[in-house]
């Protein structure tokens, strides 16, 4: 069976194609957020409650409060505004 030969010029090709086709679909990325904020339209956002299903917003989509399922004691622990002794 026949081993596979990269040369040094065929390997610097093909990292010069993968950076090229990087770069242009990170521009056309941008092109695209760009001319959607200049449109007026919202920026492309995933709420919280649609990446973590255990996780049931009841307060509105700014706020970071979310009522967790189980008891109190099984919801995370808020740090107080009290401040530490140094």
């Amino acid at each position: 069976m026949k081993r596979l030969v990269i040369s040094d010029r065929m390997f610097s090709i093909l990292l010069l194609l993968i950076v090229l086709v990087t770069t242009i679909a990170f521009d056309i990325m941008m092109f695209v957020a760009t001319a959607r904020a200049d449109a007026g339209a919202p920026a492309l956002t995933v709420s919280p409650a649609a990446s973590s299903p255990a996780v049931h917003s009841t307060a509105p989509a700014d706020s970071s409060r979310f009522e967790y399922p189980g008891s109190e004691a099984d919801a995370p622990k808020r740090p107080t505004a009290e401040p530490s002794p140094i």
